[in-house]
């Protein structure tokens, strides 16, 4: 506060208020319908303040020595910043001014107030800045009424690209200075949310006015909560603002219980291996699993899992182990997995394709010397210490199930997901969790649902443990393709029609890619009669695609899921109806058993409406990271709230907002933790990646979207010189495929703010047009290509030429799939990986002539 003491002292009063300006925002995180035009109807709401309470703050007031005013001010701002999670604040305060000759209207004695309600501070110290802010305003107006008339005319209404304010505050006290619509006539429409405090027919009132954009319900709340922190103000005058909970009691009730009313008991509540058990001494003859053409029966399943548990306990495997499997997807994953948990271990999936350096950090981590592999990946495991145990269907006679007692709250699996140290972090889940998951779906999405499942996902993410086991526990039979499924829908569609798949998931970028080969083959809809429900999640979901496939396919149920790997698989959910407020689909309510609240950053509850920190607790819950105690005590928190009777909570890192039902919308990330193809990514851990080549400085890698809104990772470096082609050797040695950056860009040197961070926003966007030379096609099919690439891509056209690598454009496997179908329009040929095989203009066009 000192730094602007000295600038309203210190400066003409001209500059004043532009240096005030400088680097603040007016802007609010406030839910605005921003369908709703804003207009000239403003709308009241008010509630009277209780006299014992009002005269409380005035001896509050007098006790710290500043004005009433700056109390019920300094008030407002710790209640702007609970519903915005803004700590740097500005808010049109009217005052009279003092040393100001001006005879004109009293709008521009309107300041636009700065204060920084940040929750180290305490409230007495707060409420003396702005005392002292507003003393200082009353007598430096003149340098503010240049600026004022140019936002009261609707002229150059900002600073930079800041209005001065959206929301203003009005002390009326007991004075008779006209009414709240005089003293306050010249608000525009960039103002949509005013206050004033005042006196009138023997009762003090807070009355807010508002526009169109704003919820009433939502401002009703507002202002009981603005009541409630009055009430909290005489307790807690010298509290740390963090210590005000600003949020009245009825509302507290309805965050932690009337919206988390999710119990619910089940009757079986043994790990799900035994319901498999039972399902094979019920009728072993029935099909559990089809793949590569054979159905093999759940005896078969069973009985091959029976015999590698009993090796792995005969190697002394048990409760308390963490068993690595190296698989692709097939019917080996099923075994070795289901043969772990009834050894009472925990299984740890790992991917064939990950590099080696990854692969050998984990199986260092999670420290066994056992490995379960089927024969195609025992090379690759042969580059590691575990003792290789080959897993295949067996042909074993009827053998008996292992006397092993389980615990639910025993460890399940242990997922490895991106880690914003550069170190993969290995996220620990229970039986309990996925029992109530299995159980939730069985009462909501129905047992039946599970006749059939088609597992699309990768054994390595949290999604394929339901595709492969909640069919299993039902009766019901998992659908596993090949490995190298590719993504064309005609073959989905085959599959569905063929095997009558019941259920399928898919993250929302492979659902839209799908989405638009239906949409050029109609005629695949007819395959899908047997489908009942779609689930998407892993990703934030197009609401476009899905609407427009809901419009064709109306009966199949789609559902928006949301649940982060460490709290087992989707905890929260949302049916899509097509008819969502806004055209926005939310993630939704927490399944059953689980519960969530949203918080602010010292983890007070934030109000319905507000933007909040996404927390989870319940049956969910995992057991945190595989020896990585810093890391669990970092996202698994004590819980605030006792009453909830759960003693930790999850800390998502994502943030969102509760509508006025408790419906939970999902509004982005806190960290630079983004979601490529559903797998988590710290963009963090690429960028170390990055710095370890020799050479390069720095390294920055952010998300862009094309101009189609497809999204690429993209890596800006800063280095001597490029080093493009090196790069595209080491990256994938060190990543995932799916955390390789699709563009490189080299740049002599990292934007830096004025603060000495990077200025992201100043990085240079690659889909905008450039200036190199590009060879231009030189016959009709090169231009087509041209144009599809264009499409696929969502880059100008002109800013790549026939030589053009498409990987170093942004492609992706993902996006590989597209150019084949435009191929296939083109050459009328079926073709697979093309692009992968011919990775320019100028070689894939010579692959189709050849066709021919």
């Amino acid at each position: 506060m000192k730094q602007w003491k000295d600038i309203y002292l210190t400066d003409h009063a001209e500059c004043l208020w532009e240096r005030m300006y400088a680097d603040a925002t007016s802007l609010l995180n406030l839910p605005y319908d921003k369908t709703v035009q804003p207009d000239t109807v403003r709308y009241r709401a008010t509630v009277t303040i209780d006299l014992a309470c009002m005269q409380k703050v005035v001896q509050t007031a007098e006790a710290i020595d500043c004005a009433v005013e700056a109390v019920l001010l300094a008030a407002y701002f710790l209640l702007l910043s609970r519903y915005t999670s803004q700590h740097d604040l500005l808010v049109g305060v009217l005052t009279e001014g003092q040393g100001d000759t001006s005879e004109d209207v009293e709008a521009e004695n309107i300041v636009s107030l700065r204060s920084f309600p940040e929750s180290g501070k305490t409230f007495s110290d707060l409420a003396l800045e702005v005392n002292s802010s507003l003393n200082i305003a009353r007598t430096n107006l003149s340098g503010h009424r240049r600026l004022m008339e140019k936002w009261l005319a609707n002229e150059a209404a900002s600073v930079g690209e800041k209005t001065l304010f959206e929301t203003a505050f009005c002390y009326s006290g007991a004075n008779e200075g006209g009414t709240w619509s005089d003293r306050l006539r010249h608000l525009p429409k960039t103002c949509p949310l005013s206050i004033d405090i005042g006196y009138a027919a023997e009762a003090w009132y807070a009355e807010f006015e508002h526009g169109s954009t704003l919820n009433p319900l939502f401002i009703e709340r507002m202002l009981k909560n603005y009541i409630h922190i009055l009430e909290e103000v005489p307790q807690k005058t010298e509290s740390r603002l963090a210590l005000f909970e600003a949020i009245n009691p009825l509302e507290k009730q309805t965050l932690i219980f009337g919206f988390n009313d999710t119990s619910k008991s089940h009757s079986d509540s043994r790990p799900i291996f035994h319901r498999i058990q039972e399902q094979a001494a019920r009728d072993g003859s029935l099909t559990a699993v089809y793949y590569e053409g054979k159905a093999i029966t759940y005896a078969e399943i069973n009985n091959s899992a029976n015999y590698y548990a009993d090796l792995l306990i005969a190697q002394g495997i048990g409760k308390g182990c963490f068993v690595p499997i190296l698989m692709r997807r097939s019917v080996d994953v099923v075994i070795a997995e289901l043969a772990i948990m009834k050894s009472g271990a925990a299984f740890v999936p790992l991917d064939v394709s990950w590099p080696l350096d990854r692969i050998g950090m984990i199986l260092e981590e999670v420290g066994c010397d056992l490995i379960l592999v089927h024969e195609e990946c025992r090379e690759t495991a042969s580059h590691f210490n575990q003792k290789q145990i080959c897993v295949s269907l067996r042909s074993d006679e009827r053998t008996t199930n292992p006397d092993v007692v389980i615990d639910l709250n025993d460890p399940i699996y242990v997922i490895y997901t991106s880690g914003s140290t550069g170190k993969p972090k290995g996220a620990i889940n229970l039986h309990k969790g996925i029992l109530n998951s299995f159980n939730w779906r069985n009462h909501y999405l129905g047992w039946e649902s599970s006749r059939r499942t088609y597992q699309i996902i990768q054994p390595t993410v949290d999604g394929s443990v339901w595709q492969m086991f909640w069919p299993l526990t039902t009766g019901g039979a998992v659908v596993i393709p090949k490995h190298n499924l590719t993504l064309k829908a005609e073959r989905i569609c085959e599959d569905i029609e063929k095997y009558q798949i019941a259920i399928m998931t898919f993250v929302p970028s492979i659902f839209d890619v799908i989405v638009s080969q239906l949409e050029t083959n109609p005629e695949l809809y007819k395959k899908l009669s047997s489908l009942t429900i779609i689930l998407i999640g892993g990703e934030e979901i197009v609401p476009e695609t899905v609407y427009r496939f809901q419009k064709r396919m109306s009966a199949i149920r789609i559902i928006n899921f949301y649940g982060p790997t460490e709290a087992t698989i989707a905890c929260i959910y949302h049916k899509v109806t097509g008819a969502e407020a806004k055209g926005v689909i939310p993630i939704g309510k927490p399944i059953s058993n689980v519960k969530a609240l949203l918080l602010s950053a010292d983890r007070n509850l934030v109000p319905i409406g507000a933007i909040g920190e996404v927390y989870i607790t319940g049956d969910c819950l995992g057991a945190g990271y595989l020896h990585n105690i810093k890391r669990t005590q970092e996202a698994f928190v004590p819980n605030p709230y006792p009453e909830m009777e759960t003693d930790v909570l999850y800390k998502t890192g994502d943030l969102g907002r509760l509508a006025e039902d408790g419906t939970l919308y999902y509004l982005g990330r806190i960290d630079y933790q983004v979601k490529i193809r559903g797998f988590r990514v710290e963009l963090e851990e690429i960028e170390s990646v990055l710095r370890q080549y020799q050479g390069v400085n720095k390294a920055v890698v952010v998300l862009k979207k094309d101009r189609y809104d497809k999204q690429h990772l993209c890596a800006y470096y800063e280095s001597e010189v490029p080093f493009d082609e090196e790069l595209k050797q080491h990256l994938p040695k060190k990543l995932p495929s799916y955390m390789v950056p699709s563009l490189l860009i080299w740049i002599d040197q990292i934007p830096l703010t004025s603060n000495g961070k990077v200025d992201r926003k100043s990085l240079r966007d690659p889909f905008l047009n450039t200036d190199r030379y590009m060879e231009e096609a030189t016959s009709p099919l090169q231009t087509a290509l041209l144009k599809l690439w264009s499409r696929v891509l969502g880059i100008d056209g002109r800013t790549f030429g026939i030589d053009d690598d498409f990987f170093s454009l942004g492609g992706t496997s993902l996006l590989s799939v597209m150019i084949d179908i435009g191929i296939e329009e083109i050459a009328k040929r079926p073709v697979d990986l093309a692009v992968y095989r011919h990775r320019t203009i100028r070689e894939l066009s010579s692959f189709i002539e050849a066709l021919h």
